[in-house]
């Protein structure tokens, strides 16, 4: 493992209701990052700038919480999401993994439909 690079459980729980409605959702570690690969690369460029990080915790489990700033960039367009993060951390042999992430919206700017069109380059490149 790098420095920095964050580690999950073979199981994570994801919480976007803020910023999609819906629910919180569980699903395998690989299944979560497929998602994310679906998304993400279609971005010309996306910038998630946390800061404030505060961990508190004790035994085997904790909490990070922290402010974030993510933009994602299309051409001109872009979608900005200011929120704050909270990350669920357990223990385990292998060392601190992520268990859960939830994200409360605080505020967005730009265009929104850069998410599907991000996931509509993905599909087309795959394609």
């Amino acid at each position: 493992m790098e420095p920095g690079q964050i580690v999950f459980r073979s199981r994570v729980t994801t919480d976007y209701t803020t910023l999609f409605g819906g629910e919180a959702a569980t699903s395998d570690r690989d299944a979560l990052i497929a998602q994310w690969r679906g998304l993400l690369p279609g971005f010309d460029a996306t910038q998630h700038l946390i800061t404030n990080i505060i961990v508190e915790g004790a035994g085997n489990d904790a909490i990070a919480r922290s402010h974030v700033r993510a933009t994602h960039w299309i051409d001109t367009r872009f979608w900005t999401v200011g929120a704050s993060y909270l990350h669920r951390l357990a223990r385990t042999p292998e060392g601190w993994r992520v268990s859960a992430i939830s994200i409360h919206r605080l505020y967005e700017e730009g265009d929104r439909a850069v998410l599907a069109a991000a996931a509509d380059r993905v599909s087309a490149a795959a394609n």
